[in-house]
């Protein structure tokens, strides 16, 4: 019953919120200034990740409730810095991506 209780609560959260709604917040706490631009990161097929670039800084994000393995492999492939929601991801993919990425990721 807990797991089912936990379960629905995340539904949710998960749907109080749009991407687009929360991303400058996400972005301007982790670094970047408000001039920055987004374009689709389309090398990535599993999951929604926008490129991030405000010309001093450069990052991914996902902020897709579930991380797919096959972006996880690819980041860990070809590793870059990476911005995700923490809960999209299971525990051995978040310490896979913080051994791979190492200070260039960042799950809140």
């Amino acid at each position: 019953m807990l797991k089912d209780y936990i379960a629905e609560k995340e539904k949710q959260l998960t749907g109080l919120f749009e991407a687009t709604e929360i991303q400058d917040e996400v972005l301007l706490k982790n670094g970047f200034q408000l001039n920055y631009t987004l374009e689709d990161a389309s090398e990535f097929k599993h999951n929604k990740i926008k490129r991030a670039d405000d010309g001093l800084k450069q990052s991914l994000l996902c902020l897709d409730s579930k991380l797919n393995p096959e972006t996880v492999k690819q980041l860990i492939k070809h590793p870059q810095a990476f911005i995700c929601l923490e809960r999209a991801l299971s525990t051995d993919d978040k310490w896979n991506l913080r051994q791979h990425l190492k200070h260039e990721f960042i799950a809140f």
